[in-house]
């Protein structure tokens, strides 16, 4: 199976400005597709395979205008709030996902009751990319047209975080009699998260100020390996089908994205931002801040994952209800008509590890 999908924005003005021009919008063409296959087997009266494989390729991209010349850089206008001349930055975001999961199904009756038992596998893995590059790494700020700030950045950079996560389970539907049947199952699930080995060349403009820099792979920001129930009862009141109570227990573990291992990522996005008097070289560029004071910074590593948080966020789920089986006619289907009571537990645990923020030196 083939799924292709393009969302595209011609002319996307969503900075912070009120004022944006043609040539300081983004073009977004955005191209995502997923392919799936599927393959399932009789292998013999009692065995079924079922076998599946899935890729998704996502790319979330922020362009320049293709009519804006490589020499324009930003420029905007705090007060006036306007921003001319090309778009802060060029950005693409990639999103790559692989996957494979397969079960086997075997059924087997005998004189205490059938067994319908399930074990399966699954796994992945998943690349978060990112690159950025600003137009001659700079950006000029005026206040009501007056020079007060130029913002310097460490393009061409281009950094990612990855993914592994697999799991296997095994799962029995036992009908121990005509009134009662029993679902037994336990699931184990392995997640790691970590930075792979990468490198970002020197800011061509200012290689002073923001060297080569390359980094190995990390050591795993997050390891996790966890059990979970998966338990149920159902039992026919009167053996005829139309009254069942049924009772479960489960537990589910929410499997987190990159997101933790780019947040301790220090091949990152960053910035200078100086105080500037209006000097321009003979491009047109700021220039002669270097010396002025530092205004701020952004980017670089200054957070960390707080290592006593050892899982993910957890849900325990309790069910306990009947159901009622009703018919209006002899010939009409039977009507369900259901009581359910569920409570779910979530655990004094935050829905992400801890990160904290320390101050910059």
């Amino acid at each position: 199976m083939w799924l292709y999908n393009e969302q595209n924005r011609y002319f996307r003005r969503d900075t912070a400005y009120t004022f944006v021009s043609d040539q300081a919008s983004w073009r977004q063409i955005e191209p995502a597709y997923i392919l799936q296959g599927l393959w399932t087997s009789q292998l013999t009266n009692s065995l079924v395979l079922d076998f599946r494989i899935g890729y998704m390729h996502q790319i979330f991209p922020l362009s320049f205008q293709p009519s804006v010349p490589a020499s324009a850089i930003n420029r905007v206008d705090l007060t006036l709030s306007t921003e001319d001349g090309s778009a802060p930055y060029s950005n693409s975001n990639l999103a790559d996902h692989g996957r494979v999961a397969a079960t086997l199904g075997y059924y087997k009756s005998g004189a205490w009751g059938s067994h319908n038992v399930k074990f399966g596998h699954e796994g992945g893995r998943a690349k978060n990319a990112y690159s950025y590059l600003v137009n001659n790494d700079i950006t000029a700020v005026y206040n009501n047209g007056l020079p007060t700030q130029a913002i310097v950045y460490n393009t061409p950079l281009a950094y990612s975080s990855e993914i592994r996560d697999a799991a296997v389970f095994v799962q029995d539907a036992w009908h121990l009699t005509k009134r009662l049947t029993l679902d037994l199952g336990v699931r184990y699930d392995r997640f790691r998260s970590y930075n792979p080995a990468q490198s970002s060349p020197a800011t061509g403009s200012y290689g002073s100020l923001f060297g080569a820099r390359t980094f190995p792979q990390s050591v795993d920001t997050v390891r996790w390996n966890n059990f979970s129930p998966r338990l149920g009862a159902a039992f026919d009141i009167t053996g005829s089908g139309r009254s069942v109570i049924r009772a479960a227990f489960s537990r589910f573990y929410r499997m987190e994205g990159a997101e933790l291992s780019s947040a301790v990522n220090p091949n990152t996005f960053s910035s200078r931002t100086y105080a500037w008097t209006g000097a321009v070289d003979a491009r047109g560029y700021p220039t002669g801040f270097l010396n002025n004071a530092i205004i701020s910074t952004s980017g670089g590593i200054f957070t960390t994952v707080d290592p006593t948080s050892a899982i993910p966020t957890r849900t325990k789920s309790h069910s306990l209800g009947n159901n009622n089986y009703s018919r209006t006619s002899p010939s009409a289907p039977p009507i369900s008509i259901a009581t359910t009571r569920i409570r779910s537990v979530e655990p004094a645990l935050p829905d992400c590890l801890p990160i904290t923020r320390r101050s910059q030196a």
